[in-house]
């Protein structure tokens, strides 16, 4: 049994996540969201090659073309540019990254979604 237990034990341990498994998302044109992810960074070790640079609007709620054009692509180039795309499980965004989008693509009925719940489907 106490055999068992140790190994439960390291598997656990090797499977353990780390800051490489992170991309943090950050918006240059925030002040306040460069040094959150400074901080956050640092204390959770995660990489440079893991910290995404976005240019997008202070709103909280943004269209679905700059949506598109001003996050969606951005990390995706992120995750493809530094080979993360099968390493990262966890997208973590800043204060200062739009939360909303005013619906989903074409539909000018669809309802609105968030930037989060659309970054983590790509």
């Amino acid at each position: 049994m106490l055999r068992l237990l140790f190994l439960l034990a390291v598997i656990t341990a090797v499977r353990a996540q780390t800051g490489e498994n992170v991309l943090l998302v950050v918006n240059k044109n925030d002040p306040a969201s460069c040094r959150i992810a400074d901080y956050y960074r640092i204390r959770r070790s995660v990489p440079l090659k893991n910290v995404c640079y976005l240019s997008s609007p202070l709103d909280e709620e943004i269209s679905w073309q700059v949506y598109q054009d001003r996050v969606e692509q951005p990390i995706g180039n992120c995750l493809k540019g530094a080979g993360l795309r099968e390493k990262v499980l966890y997208i973590v965004t800043t204060m200062g990254v739009p939360l909303k989008v005013d619906g989903a693509g074409s539909e000018s009925a669809a309802d609105p979604v968030s930037v989060g719940s659309e970054s983590a489907v790509e």
